[in-house]
């Protein structure tokens, strides 16, 4: 027999049961760290002729470029049907230098 008071011994599927319930609802308190998240790069902008709906830039965001360092983006226009545009786009940014390569290139 165990020490325990009669009316107090719980068996071994409800003890199970409330450390599921109770785990599942701490891990909703907890930061979602594992969890991908895209977020936007701030202080850019892009646009191009009037005709362009979508800007598709390769290589995908993010991406980081150390101090002094540089990368080559390749970009895509769109028209809302997704068909390519011709024509270029103007780039912009509030902290750091831009160097466009060529029409499609920055």
């Amino acid at each position: 027999m165990s020490d325990m008071p009669p009316g107090r011994h719980h068996p071994p599927f409800v003890l199970l049961l409330i450390s599921l319930l109770l785990a599942s609802s701490l891990t909703s308190l907890l930061p979602h760290e594992l969890s991908p998240q895209v977020s936007a790069v701030s202080g850019r902008s892009c646009g191009g002729p009037d005709n362009v709906t979508s800007i598709e830039i390769l290589p995908p965001g993010p991406v980081s470029v150390k101090a002094d360092g540089s990368q080559l983006f390749d970009i895509t226009l769109k028209d809302a049907a997704g068909l390519i545009v011709d024509g270029s786009a103007d780039w912009g940014t509030d902290n750091g230098t831009l160097i466009v390569q060529s029409s499609t290139s920055v």
